[in-house]
């Protein structure tokens, strides 16, 4: 289902912060005080994919490095924060993680299964696949919806864009002829 989700107010998006912060196993992220998060707030507004971005690139670096780098591209229109934000997150990559991200729109908008990425990625080997797919979650480029017996994986329709129109365009993401 497609759903409009509008600017988050402050009180909202720290808790969003922080849902995210406990579904990536980032506790120090869980813990911190609305005094030392309400920066995040200040910088990246109440967009919650943006949020989600944000919160993703504190597995790497800590909250003032994240912020003093966000800082750059805030009052900028919002294309050139998603832009920063995403251009950060690839440079966290290696290469089979940045292969197996720029795999992820061939699967189906809705998601896609493991076996069906691993199908797209065919030239990368299904544990390492496996290993992109547990970091790309991390950063939250990757939504995961868990079942039983089976996960479905897929793009957020921004980031989707985004693969489709800039990241495929930046050095080293064309290399490859697949």
């Amino acid at each position: 289902y497609h759903i409009t989700a509008t600017q988050l107010n402050e009180v909202d998006a720290l808790r969003l912060v922080r849902q995210e912060a406990m579904t990536r196993n980032l506790p120090h992220v869980v813990t911190a005080s609305d005094n030392e998060l309400r920066p995040i707030y200040e910088v990246v507004g109440g967009n919650p994919l943006a949020l989600r971005l944000v919160t993703g690139q504190l597995h790497t670096d800590p909250l003032p490095k994240v912020l003093d780098e966000l800082k750059e591209a805030s009052g900028h229109p919002a294309q050139t924060l998603y832009t920063y934000i995403y251009r950060r997150a690839w440079e966290l990559l290696n290469e089979n993680e940045r292969l197996t991200w720029l795999a992820m729109p061939m699967l189906d908008p809705q998601g896609g299964s493991f076996e069906m990425l691993v199908s797209v990625c065919y030239r990368i080997p299904k544990h390492a696949v496996d290993k992109a797919l547990k970091k790309l979650i991390s950063l939250s480029l990757v939504d995961c919806r868990l079942g039983l017996y089976e996960s479905r994986y897929s793009l957020h329709s921004l980031t989707r864009a985004f693969l489709h129109k800039q990241v495929a365009h930046w050095s080293g993401a064309t290399d490859t002829k697949d």
